[in-house]
């Protein structure tokens, strides 16, 4: 550790805080990355969080990846390591504990730590569930609820984190930065409203990034301004290099999601497949999400089988050529969640195609103008950037190739999002690291 007393400028020599912070039964202790932060209420206002994860001699990196923090109450001359987000908790009825745990899916690993203003302090944890982990402790990050609530409107692709907190207007906001899949790549800026139970509700998904987009940093600047630091790769530069920008309380919340369902906005033929199959898309008014892989239920008795998951909108299917034009008349096994808590809606899609095959119930969202009362931008735009004019192909386990050309899509100069499907920069790095981890670190 080391401190400065002049704002930066200079910084003391370095203290190894490790001795009092790590035990002898773990592997592994490292830090964050995320940002440590200083408590402002309650009964251990001023303690020094910073946020840590832990291995055992078990099984190391593949079953006891634990989150924790380490504190300090005297301004960092000494520090002291809490107890592990898993130490305790109850696992598919077994008591786990990070010193001895082998359990992969229960992992929890990098994180980043808020305080609302209730005092009870927020842990954001990467995990490998797909959806975002959040610890709760109420003793200042010393123990923590043995509960962890899960959020499936956030998805979580296994990369660092960052989440801030922040007021508007008498209320209390959190705001949390991270990948949006389908790996490490399609930045996204989510807003949450604290509740009084402090609960959290997820209230807006912005892009902020299309293409590579991995660790971040992000900060309240001032005068409702908010900045982010993240790795993001242009073509010809290296996997770490840094991109920032600026976005403003405009960018987060204009045109609030608060529709009653999430309903189809419309279908589109997007390819032919082998064995006679073709590929259609169902783009929602709002974000969704699979978990368990959805068959569709045609008005003709046959079925359209799940692909994949092409945005946060779009989930692509496999249909036959006799299928053009029918009605899709729900789910024949499987799920589609709305991000949003909200009842999924079906009525009204077709299969595209044919005479009736453009027929789709259409629930229009307006899309993001930005700025400041729509004259400024709200993100600062760095350089734009062009895809590949190649073509990819998909295959799954049904043995269907979809292929499709990519389109060229340069980066809107007032931070919009363009919403046409087939532009999408994300299309290229999504089929090609579909079936493959792509990992850019091990830990």
């Amino acid at each position: 550790m080391s401190y400065s007393d002049d704002d930066g400028k200079t910084w003391s020599a370095p203290q190894d805080i490790t001795p009092m912070v790590k035990a002898d039964w773990m592997k592994f202790l490292g830090v964050g990355p995320g940002t440590g932060i200083v408590l402002r209420n309650g009964p251990h206002k001023g303690r020094i969080l910073i946020p840590v994860y832990t291995t055992n001699n078990v099984s190391h990196l593949n079953g006891s990846q634990s989150s924790r923090v380490i504190y300090s109450d005297d301004h960092g001359k000494t520090w002291h390591a809490g107890e592990a987000v898993n130490d305790n908790r109850q696992v598919d009825g077994q008591k786990i504990h990070s010193s001895t745990m082998n359990n992969k899916r229960a992992q929890n690993t990098e994180s980043t730590v808020v305080q609302l203003n209730n005092g009870d302090v927020k842990l954001f944890m990467r995990g490998l569930t797909g959806d975002l982990q959040v610890a709760t402790s109420k003793d200042g990050g010393v123990t923590w609820e043995k509960d962890i609530k899960r959020y499936p409107q956030v998805k979580d692709v296994y990369v660092q984190m960052s989440a801030i907190h922040t007021m508007h207007e008498g209320k209390e906001y959190i705001i949390l930065s991270n990948a949006g899949g389908p790996k490490r790549e399609n930045g996204m800026v989510h807003l949450a409203r604290v509740e009084e139970n402090g609960e959290l509700t997820w209230l807006k998904h912005n892009p902020i990034q299309k293409g590579e987009f991995a660790y971040n940093s992000l900060q309240e600047l001032g005068n409702g301004e908010y900045g982010i630091l993240y790795e993001h790769t242009e073509k010809g530069q290296n996997a770490y290099t840094l991109s920032f920008r600026k976005f403003n309380w405009e960018f987060l919340s204009k045109n609030l999601i608060s529709p009653t369902e999430a309903k189809v906005k419309r279908t589109r033929e997007m390819g032919k497949g082998e064995m006679g199959k073709g590929v259609i898309g169902l783009e929602f008014d709002s974000e969704v999400l699979v978990n368990k892989a959805p068959t569709l239920q045609l008005a003709n008795g046959k079925t359209a089988t799940f692909l994949t998951q092409y945005d946060s909108k779009t989930l692509l299917f496999a249909v036959d050529k006799e299928d053009i034009g029918q009605e899709i008349i729900g789910i024949a096994k499987g799920s589609i969640e709305s991000m949003h808590n909200l009842p999924v809606n079906l009525a009204g899609a077709r299969v595209p195609g044919g005479v009736n095959g453009s027929k789709a119930a259409v629930h229009e969202v307006p899309e993001f103008t930005g700025g400041v009362n729509g004259t400024e931008p709200a993100v600062h735009e760095i350089a734009e950037y062009k895809g590949s004019d190649s073509l990819v192909t998909l295959t799954t386990k049904e043995d269907y190739t979809y292929k499709a050309p990519l389109a060229q899509q340069a980066l809107p100069e007032t931070g919009n999002k363009e919403s046409d499907l087939l532009a999408s920069l994300g299309l290229t790095a999504f089929f090609l690291g579909l079936f493959t981890l792509g990992k850019k670190r091990e830990q």
